[in-house]
């Protein structure tokens, strides 16, 4: 896989609609927007931000979450930012609330920031009371090299994201739905760029406005939770497809073209050997006549109920064993 290094332009897209906003703020208006897109901005270039790459549509198992259903989940680092293609359109023939046509979008870069309870504002700490860790998620998008931020933003509350266990009123709280027929989330959107909100809403009307900014960020915050899903597998590992060369950077920077970040993908590690046809042990349980394609699946870890294990697709019975290749890594 090569790595994309989507974060640096994003993040060189959004230092110029910055410098542009300042531009155009003479009465002040953009004040806040300008602030939001600064805290973005400086989140996406700090040192400590590692930067994930995902494969086609951000999806990795696609199993619908069953591997963390019911279970708290971390990000793996505090600060993280992942980016994906999404070259095959999903759904555009399909109406939206509104009957309006869907805009596809190809490249993306999603930055998630992880927090303890207490780190928090104190209007963040009230919107799920009883949560201990939230995840702030936010997004950059673009079809071209001009990359744009999304206007609204996403807490997820981490320990109990799928509402397992969460004590408070859940009928203020949007329950987000990643794709037609996908698991929802709990998670709860505010308004990151109140002035461009006030553009689209005054543009298209206020409730498809306010509709629209849970369907931008919905997705991506799923996208977050595929990842913490499958960091939660012993057999599923982080690997460098790019490194960052601080000398080279230096250069690159006096060039005017953009740094080289480290890139990180995840990497499923399985065994040559895997399922062998193994001969009647004398029990009274059913055998498979023939063979049964298992298709593949999360399994709990016996030793560590917080770990899981990716078991990928395979035959069992009777019959001849079908070997089929699951690979994370393309």
């Amino acid at each position: 896989m090569q790595a994309l290094n989507y974060p640096a332009a994003a993040a060189r897209s959004l230092r110029e609609y910055i410098e542009q906003g300042k531009r155009e703020n003479v009465n002040g208006e953009f004040a806040r927007d300008i602030d939001s897109l600064e805290k973005l901005l400086a989140l996406l270039e700090m040192d400590v931000c590692q930067h994930f790459q995902l494969p086609e549509g951000g999806h990795i198992f696609n199993d619908q979450l069953k591997g963390i259903q019911g279970k708290p989940v971390r990000l793996p680092y505090p600060l993280i930012s992942i980016s994906y293609r999404c070259d095959e359109p999903v759904g555009l023939d399909k109406q939206t609330f509104d009957g309006s046509k869907l805009v596809h979008v190809r490249k993306r870069v999603i930055v998630a920031v992880e927090l303890p309870r207490e780190k928090l504002t104190e209007s963040q700490r009230n919107v799920f009371p009883g949560c201990e860790r939230l995840c702030m998620v936010m997004a950059l998008f673009t079809n071209t090299e001009i990359w744009r931020p999304c206007i609204s933003v996403a807490l997820l509350p981490t320990d109990k994201w799928d509402g397992t266990g969460y004590e408070g009123d859940t009928e203020d709280v949007p329950r987000f739905v990643m794709e037609e027929g996908g698991p929802g989330f709990l998670g709860k959107v505010s308004v990151m760029l109140p002035r461009h909100f006030e553009q689209v809403a005054q543009q298209h009307g206020k409730e498809w406005a306010n509709r629209s900014i849970h369907y931008d960020i919905g997705g991506e915050a799923g996208v977050v939770l595929e990842l913490c899903e499958a960091l939660t597998c012993s057999n599923v590992r982080e690997s460098v497809i790019q490194r960052a060369k601080p000398g080279v950077n230096e250069r690159r920077k006096r060039d005017g073209k953009l740094p080289i970040l480290e890139t990180k993908i995840l990497t499923l590690d399985l065994p040559i050997e895997r399922r062998v046809k193994i001969p009647h042990q004398g029990g009274t349980h059913a055998i498979p006549i023939g063979t049964q394609l298992c298709r593949g699946h999360i399994r709990g870890w016996p030793k560590d109920p917080t770990r899981n294990m990716w078991i990928e697709d395979y035959a069992r019975g009777t019959g001849e064993i079908i070997k089929k290749t699951y690979q994370v890594r393309a």
